[in-house]
């Protein structure tokens, strides 16, 4: 009885996570596709960027900070990550 329920379980969290997957990447895509046309309409020379950016606010934390911090060589409004390159 109990191997049935246990087993019973893990068949619908195991569809449950699979829904749940699919949800956040068709909600990563929208966010993509609409970072993407914002980029294109306001700073059409960081358009590749945009993913970048995206995903860095969705992952959270850290990397969610990171695109608050200022460069020195950053115009007003830019992300300034021309430094490297």
């Amino acid at each position: 009885m109990v191997k049935e329920f246990l087993e019973i379980n893990e068949i619908h969290f195991d569809l449950f996570f699979e829904e749940y997957l699919l949800s956040v990447e068709i909600y990563m895509d929208i966010l993509t596709d609409l970072s993407i046309k914002i980029a294109e309409a306001t700073v059409p020379d960081e358009i590749e960027l945009a993913p970048l950016m995206t995903e860095a606010f969705v992952s959270g934390e850290k990397e969610k900070e990171s695109l608050f911090v200022r460069q020195e060589s950053a115009g007003l409004g830019a992300f300034g990550l021309n430094e490297g390159i």
